[in-house]
């Protein structure tokens, strides 16, 4: 399947935009962490609201929520069926502050792992 040139200038510039907006943050997110979590949480969680607002400017990404409704007040367990890396991003906008459950070798990953290293997950192997 050909990808139309359109989708790949735009998936690019989505992508020059993560590498220039996702190395600042990790470094805040470093210089905060003496902060209480739910303070670190808000002021990292901007990130994910900034990459929402540049997928849907840089690629025209849309989305509507339907069933927020039904989603407990108490804390329950949310599980993504990971077929993109949007909905990552859209959890972190879209409901109340989580913790994650994520596999450990995230947290290597350069920036954006050390960023969410300060978010407290529970990494697992």
């Amino acid at each position: 399947m050909r990808v139309p040139l359109s989708v790949r200038l735009r998936s690019t510039l989505f992508f020059i935009g993560q590498l220039i907006l996702t190395p600042p943050y990790a470094l805040l997110a470093w210089l905060i962490f003496p902060l209480p979590p739910r303070w670190r949480y808000a002021i990292i969680s901007t990130w994910s609201r900034r990459m929402m607002a540049w997928v849907r400017i840089a690629c025209g990404v849309k989305y509507e929520v339907q069933g927020m409704e039904h989603l407990p007040t108490r804390p329950c367990i949310v599980l993504g069926k990971h077929q993109s890396a949007w909905e990552t991003l859209a959890f972190q906008v879209l409901l109340p502050p989580p913790v994650w459950v994520l596999n450990r070798g995230l947290l290597w990953v350069p920036f954006f792992g050390w960023g969410l290293a300060t978010l407290s997950p529970i990494a697992i192997y």
